[in-house]
């Protein structure tokens, strides 16, 4: 347990454990550099093991796959999270024809890969002797569309404030309205919050800054306020959509996950 946290902790300070998946931050993405188009590693997570798939040419520029079928995690450094394994060169018959694995998979040399933030990474990758080490980042080309109708709730912690304090957990209606700006109301037992502000998109997780205004609440004992609001690591799909989120009212503080499924038909 002390691990999983000082590995949330190193990636994003301002929010509670990241709940992707049951591991730590989910790093399933397309990863590319920006200035090199054409280069490219995909990466499938699953628990804590990466599955990496590379875009990459042989010295006379002919395509040539690589994979590191079980990239694992290894250890938490000053850097984030660190996966190790090895790396696989694929080459093949036919592709109309069967494929046979023990004569068409060679083992090639050793994938790390290094989850820096939430949005970048560093993989550095050894076939055939030669060492390859590149920044990276999540490919976006299109942003989700989380406009909807959701029956959820918000859960996290409150600090700082004249009432209550400590984990509260609150069944929400939430509503989401995305245009040039996103706006989410959540209807709680408790009180009703607004949250305006820019969306942005890295890969598959999305982030919001912003403003929040509630209504006086009945748990924290705050009256009608105002502030400040951001969110992280937010997927949409057609089912529900999900983030960490952390806001500030006055000196009245609440990091926590918010989420829903959706109600519309």
């Amino acid at each position: 347990m002390r691990r999983l946290l000082a590995a949330v902790a190193t990636i994003a300070t301002l929010f509670l454990p990241a709940h992707a998946v049951t591991f730590a931050t989910d790093a399933s993405d397309l990863w590319f550099k920006s200035d090199e188009s054409g280069w490219g590693v995909n990466v499938i997570q699953q628990a804590d093991v990466l599955f990496a798939t590379f875009f990459v040419y042989d010295t006379a520029g002919k395509p040539t796959w690589y994979v590191g079928s079980e990239v694992t995690y290894a250890t938490t450094t000053s850097d984030g999270l660190v996966y190790t394994g090895k790396l696989y060169q694929t080459n093949g018959p036919w592709f109309g024809g069967p494929f046979n694995a023990s004569a068409n998979v060679r083992e090639a040399g050793t994938v790390t890969f290094t989850l820096n933030t939430l949005t970048t990474a560093t993989i550095t990758y050894v076939a055939d002797g030669v060492s390859v080490t590149k920044a990276i980042t999540r490919q976006t080309w299109r942003g989700n569309n989380l406009a909807g109708r959701y029956l959820g709730a918000m859960l996290g912690e409150w600090s700082g404030c004249p009432g209550g304090n400590g984990y509260v957990e609150e069944p929400s209606t939430i509503t989401v309205t995305q245009g040039s700006n996103i706006t989410i109301v959540a209807v709680q037992p408790s009180t009703t919050c607004t949250f305006t502000g820019n969306y942005s998109q890295a890969g598959r997780l999305g982030a919001i800054d912003g403003t929040v205004n509630c209504t006086a609440n009945a748990i924290t004992g705050i009256a009608a306020a105002s502030g400040t609001f951001s969110a992280r690591e937010i997927e949409g799909s057609v089912v529900a959509f999900s983030g960490r989120a952390g806001l500030q009212l006055g000196a009245c503080q609440w990091r926590g996950r918010i989420g829903g499924l959706r109600r519309d038909s």
